[in-house]
């Protein structure tokens, strides 16, 4: 059992510590008009993600939209499998293919790792950048799960177009 599950790991694209990224601070006042515009489930949040349902993805099938995980055990995301022949989650940098994956694994830093770019530490969110790969507009639905947790949290996102 413990090399089927090993195995399965391998082959998720994960994006772990050494992969995150760090931005500016920002006031409260600023944070709150952020996550407006944010999806956030499960101690995950899609920074930037409501606005998608204004990207034409017909046009441009690629939508930016950085990655914040709180502290604690690694984050599972996936695309439901009716919409993964059209959409992708792309947060693994070491995939340079464009075309984003139907899962990644996220593990988030400790909250006392420090900064790479000033004398701060990480805290209780680690930010990555990355985003989705959609073929086309539409509304997809995200899967987000903790590991050790049972179930997963479903999502709907408007991708070009409206969530019913």
């Amino acid at each position: 059992m413990l090399p089927i599950l090993l195995a399965s790991l391998a082959l998720v694209p994960t994006a772990d510590c050494a992969q995150h990224v760090e931005g500016g601070g920002m006031t409260a006042e600023q944070r709150r008009a952020v996550l407006r515009r944010s999806v956030q489930v499960g101690g995950v949040t899609f920074f930037g993600l409501r606005n998608a349902v204004r990207h034409d993805f017909t046009e441009e099938p690629v939508y930016k939209s950085g990655l914040g995980v709180r502290a604690g055990a690694p984050v599972r995301i996936k695309v439901a499998a009716r919409d993964r022949s059209w959409l992708a989650v792309d947060y693994d940098r070491t995939d340079r293919s464009g075309k984003g994956a139907p899962e990644v694994r996220v593990i988030p830093c400790a909250p006392d790792t420090p900064h790479f770019s000033d004398d701060g530490v990480v805290g209780e969110e680690t930010g990555y950048a990355g985003g989705f790969v959609a073929q086309r507009n539409g509304c997809g639905t995200l899967l987000v799960r903790r590991e050790g947790a049972r179930e997963w949290r479903r999502v709907p996102v408007a991708f070009g177009a409206r969530c019913p």
